[in-house]
């Protein structure tokens, strides 16, 4: 949904399913500034404020409700960019007041801090085309059969895999260097991670996601990954 004009209605509809790219945080580039667009949900709330690192975290930039549905929208302009600082949304309704990370952050904080981190420029290539070319080839769907070749999943928590000897997590770069080989010694073809998602407590083994978008920052960044 590329159509910003039309995003809000299909949002509120349900069927707007590329939410991601026009809810949380986006940016552009104009007359040599950066412009960062804030947006959230929030259809209860009377007020809703950004408070962050590079505003202020006492005096809230309020966003503008946008719709009746109870979207919201702040246009904040930069002489410079904003990337990885962090930020969250003051919700008031009524005499109740919340800081809240943006459910729709590309990346956060995590654990008890919560924040969200501004994120809207990856600066990672892909370069898996053999993989994804010798995939179709050998592990799709072939004539009668569900698959061509079987398929053995290896089911794993990333924290719980392997840890340093200080017992500090492996980064995702750094199991990307022992995980593959790992892999297929013990002859699995395919690799299902337990939840990535941010989630606050370690215990849950990622089974209390509180942003769907933003894989958790404690083995490293979304690049990273």
């Amino acid at each position: 949904m590329n159509n910003n004009d039309l995003a809000p209605f299909y949002f509120h509809q349900g069927t707007n399913y590329h939410a991601y790219e026009y809810l949380g945080c986006t940016s552009y580039v104009s007359n040599d500034k950066r412009i960062y667009l804030f947006r959230t949900w929030a259809p209860n709330a009377t007020m809703v404020g950004l408070v962050s690192d590079f505003s202020g975290w006492d005096d809230p930039l309020y966003l503008t409700r946008i719709t009746d549905g109870g979207l919201w929208e702040l246009k904040y302009e930069s002489e410079c960019s904003i990337e990885g600082k962090a930020y969250k949304f003051l919700v008031v309704n009524g005499d109740t007041l919340r800081y809240k990370g943006d459910p729709y952050a590309k990346f956060s904080k995590g654990y008890s801090d919560g924040a969200s981190i501004v994120y809207t420029f990856s600066s990672f290539n892909w370069t898996d085309g053999r993989w994804l070319a010798s995939r179709r080839d050998r592990i799709s769907a072939f004539g009668e059969s569900f698959l061509a070749t079987p398929i053995n999943i290896y089911e794993m928590h990333l924290g719980s895999f392997l840890r340093h000897g200080d017992g500090t997590y492996y980064s995702y770069r750094e199991l990307a260097e022992v995980l593959p080989t790992y892999l297929k010694r013990m002859g699995y073809t395919h690799v299902e991670f337990l939840p990535i998602q941010e989630h606050p407590f370690d215990g849950s083994w990622g089974y209390q996601v509180c942003t769907f978008y933003a894989p958790t920052s404690r083995f490293g960044s979304p690049d990273d990954l």
